[in-house]
């Protein structure tokens, strides 16, 4: 089970709960239809949004606020596993020269990553991560929650 913090734009109120890979999208279903705008922050590190007429995928963010907490990014680099448990290594970053890892906040299937960070990411791409992590196409990867 992981705990999961909705998070509605718009003024909307957040919800909190303890759900598994099935209940996840029942947490927000009836406010996700009236809100254009749903994410979900995991850990505080990431936030999921659901990927637009893909039923249980989800784009893999950085949170603002983690984004915020580092300084210049230079490097990112993927786990190569398509499964992941929850605690185990998922991608490594570096800022400032300093490497960071980041683990997996819940058991992911890795459905896809982003090619634009994938690929050798250009300054200029990781600088819009860094500023805007959450936009629509800087997403991390696509996944599954199981």
């Amino acid at each position: 089970m992981d705990t999961i913090r909705s998070v509605l734009k718009r003024g909307q109120r957040t919800v909190s709960g303890v759900v598994g890979a099935r209940g996840a999208s029942s947490l927000i279903s009836k406010r996700s239809v009236a809100s254009e705008s749903v994410c979900r922050e995991v850990h505080g590190d990431y936030v999921l949004k659901p990927v637009p007429g893909e039923a249980s995928k989800y784009y893999l963010s950085f949170s603002k606020d983690k984004m915020e907490s580092l300084k210049e990014l230079s490097f990112i680099d993927f786990t190569k596993d398509n499964v992941v448990n929850k605690g185990e290594f998922l991608l490594s970053m570096e800022s400032a020269k300093t490497m960071f890892d980041f683990m997996s906040p819940a058991t992911l299937k890795i459905i896809k990553r982003n090619k634009k960070f994938a690929d050798r990411p250009s300054e200029d791409v990781l600088k819009e991560l860094k500023e805007d992590p959450e936009l629509d196409e800087n997403y991390l990867m696509v996944v599954e929650l199981q």
